[in-house]
């Protein structure tokens, strides 16, 4: 038992010896790994603060802005944010108000290079082109847009499509583009402005009014349908008449 008790002593030294000689070998490494990752985590932590402080404090400068400098002042001290991109765009769309067009064109056409804005840039560029009276260029655009792959613009760009289509005297491609936001992209919000959209089609439409003035001249040419009374039935004649008719004739 001495002998035993004595081997695993000694294996039990020889471990913890093992232990010592590897802290001791190699301690400054593993605080300094220690050190590193604890850093890290502190420093994701601190970037993740200070990226939802900086996204919030950017939403609340976009939603107090009003004017055109405080948009682009948006633009500038959150550039790189999506916030930036709004900003921009909005500030766009005010130089258009004002008249400053070629400025307007510029600054939508800045924002086409950058991710998921630009197909609002793009919206922007559409509807200068038609304030312009440039229809082929909108209706250009509108059609690059209602091609795409992405969900909110391209429904969204059929309808500003058919629009100018209509306005082009196109209305046989206005309503089908029309209906093909019903087909393609049902659940989707412009789906729910197609039959408001297809009815003001209607006024204008040659084709439309020509066949409402059809139908209605078919509807007033028809004469109207005359019902026939209901046949009576014969009310048998009462049986004391019968009878007195026949003695009359018996008697004759």
């Amino acid at each position: 038992m001495t002998n035993e008790n004595q081997s695993d002593e000694r294996t039990l030294t020889d471990e913890n010896l093992g232990l010592e000689l590897f802290w001791q070998k190699h301690k400054n490494l593993i605080i300094f790994a220690a050190i590193a990752v604890v850093v890290l985590i502190i420093a994701g932590i601190a970037t993740w603060v200070h990226h939802e402080t900086s996204q919030a404090k950017a939403s609340r400068a976009l939603a107090n802005a009003r004017t055109l400098e405080e948009l682009q002042n948006v633009a500038k001290q959150f550039a790189g944010t999506r916030f930036a991109d709004v900003a921009d765009i909005l500030a766009a769309a005010k130089l258009r108000d004002e008249g400053r067009l070629e400025e307007s064109n510029a600054a939508f056409q800045a924002v086409t290079t950058r991710g998921l804005s630009k197909h609002l840039a793009q919206f922007g560029l559409a509807q200068n082109s038609a304030s312009q009276g440039k229809d082929a260029e909108a209706i250009a655009i509108y059609t690059q847009l209602a091609e795409s792959k992405d969900a909110f613009a391209a429904p969204l760009a059929k309808l500003f499509l058919a629009r100018e289509l209509a306005r082009s005297g196109e209305y046989t491609q206005a309503r089908s583009t029309l209906q093909s936001i019903i087909a393609n992209f049902p659940d989707s919000l412009s789906a729910q402005l197609v039959p408001a959209q297809l009815q003001q089609l209607d006024l204008v439409d040659p084709a439309a009014l020509s066949a409402n003035e059809e139908q209605k001249d078919t509807e007033t040419a028809k004469p109207a349908e005359t019902t026939e009374p209901a046949e009576t039935a014969e009310t048998p004649k009462p049986a004391e008449t019968v009878e007195s008719t026949e003695t009359t004739e018996a008697a004759e």
